[in-house]
C-alpha cells in the first residue's frame, strides 16, 4: 500500500521550496574528519578513527537552521542528506542492508508501547563511527530526529529507526560489542528508542514538533532537541560510538538525525584540581605536568595519582589537561 500511495504521488506536480538553510556536503575523508572534529567536537574529548559507513550523500554539515532548537551541526539521513533543506521527500540512494542492531532495536519498541507491528528489515543505513577518549566519567551531546514518516506511518512497519551505540570498557550492552544504545527517551524506563512510533503527537508529544507546513526543516515531524547521555565511563579509557540511521522495512521516505554543533563533550570535573597541583605552588602548569610524567606508570604511593586508584595512568593525565592553568590557592 505504501508503494502504491507514494507512485500515486510521484504522478502529481512537484513543488520545491527554497533552501531552508545552508550546508556543506562531504566528499572525501578529509571532509569526515574536518566535520566531527570541526563541528561537533565540544570540551573534555579527543575523538579518532573516524569512518562514515554509507554514501557520502547521507551526510552533510548545516548552519542557518531556524527555529528548531540547533542551529548548526552535522546531518546524518537514511536519504540524501541535504534534502532535508532543498526540499525532496522520497529520494532512495538504494543504500546498504542490513544492521541486526538497528533491526533489534526497531523491534524493541512495538511492545514497550503496546503495539504489534513488525519491521522486517532496515535498508539504506548510515553509519558515523570513532573513538573517543573522555576527560570525565560521562559523554553527552544533543540532538534532533526529523522524519517524513510523521504522520501517516506512525505504529506501522515503517518504522524508521536510528541508534547511538557506544562500546568500551566496563559497558555491558545487548548489541553488538557489548555496545549500550544510548538514542532514548530522557528518563524512560524500561530504556524507550526515539522512532516516529514512540515519539509523535500521541505518545512523548512534549518532544514531538508536527511540521506539515515544511517550515524550517523539510520534513513533516521532528523532535525537540533531546540529549544522548551516558556516565560510568572510565576516564582516560577509549570507547567506540557508532551514530547510526536506516529506513525500516523499506527505502522509501527519508529519515534524518541533526547532532548539534560542539555538543559532543565530557563535562570537565569544576572542583577538585587541588590534587593536581603536585608541587603545591598553587597553580597547575608545566611543573606539575613533568612530575606527571615521572610518575606514570607508578603503582605504589603515587604523588601524581590524582583520580585515587592507585596507579598513573592516561586517566591522571586526561585530568591534569581539564585542570591546567587552574589557580588552586
Amino acid at each position: 500500500m505504501k508503494n502504491f500511495l507514494l507512485a500515486t504521488f510521484a504522478m502529481l506536480p512537484v513543488f520545491i521550496h527554497a533552501q531552508l538553510f545552508n550546508y556543506t556536503p562531504v566528499t572525501n575523508q578529509d571532509d569526515i574528519d574536518n566535520a566531527v572534529n570541526g563541528v561537533l567536537l565540544g570540551e573534555g574529548v579527543a575523538v579518532s578513527n573516524i569512518t562514515l559507513y554509507g554514501n557520502l550523500e547521507q551526510m552533510i554539515t548545516a548552519e542557518g537552521i531556524s527555529n528548531v532548537g540547533v542551529s548548526n551541526g552535522i546531518v546524518l539521513s537514511s536519504g540524501g542528506a541535504a534534502d532535508l533543506s532543498l526540499g525532496y521527500n522520497t529520494e532512495s540512494l538504494s543504500g546498504l542492508c542490513c544492521d541486526d542492531d538497528l533491526l533489534t532495536v526497531a523491534n524493541s519498541v512495538p511492545p514497550l508501547i503496546g503495539q504489534s507491528f513488525w519491521v522486517n528489515e532496515v535498508y539504506d543505513w548510515a553509519s558515523l563511527e570513532f573513538d573517543f577518549t573522555p576527560l570525565s566519567d560521562n559523554i553527552a551531546f544533543d540532538f534532533i530526529f526529523a522524519s517524513n514518516e510523521y504522520p501517516t506511518w506512525v505504529n506501522t512497519s515503517f518504522n524508521d529507526v536510528f541508534a547511538f551505540f557506544i562500546s568500551g570498557p566496563g559497558l555491558t550492552g545487548p548489541y553488538t560489542n557489548n555496545a549500550v544504545n544510548i538514542a532514548v527517551i530522557p528518563g524512560s524506563d524500561p530504556a524507550l528508542p526515539i522512532t516516529i512510533s514512540s515519539v509523535n503527537d500521541q505518545l512523548n508529544s512534549n518532544y514531538y514538533v508536527d511540521n506539515g507546513a515544511l517550515a524550517n526543516l523539510n520534513v513533516t515531524g521532528y523532535t525537540t532537541p533531546i540529549t544522548a547521555s551516558l556516565s560510568g565511563l572510565i576516564p582516560g579509557e577509549t570507547y567506540h560510538i557508532r551514530l547510526a540511521i536506516a529506513d525500516g522495512s523499506d527505502s522509501a521516505l527519508n529519515s534524518y538525525i541533526i547532532l548539534e554543533e560542539g555538543s559532543f563533550s565530557s563535562s570537565v570535573p569544576s572542583t577538585g584540581f587541588e590534587a593536581t597541583d603536585f608541587n603545591s605552588d598553587g597553580i597547575i602548569n608545566v611543573d606539575d605536568l613533568f612530575i606527571l610524567m615521572n610518575d606514570y606508570g607508578c603503582v605504589s604511593s603515587c604523588s601524581a595519582d590524582n583520580t585515587g586508584d592507585g596507579i598513573v595512568t592516561v586517566a591522571d593525565l586526561m585530568y591534569f589537561i581539564g585542570a591546567f592553568g587552574e589557580i588552586v590557592n
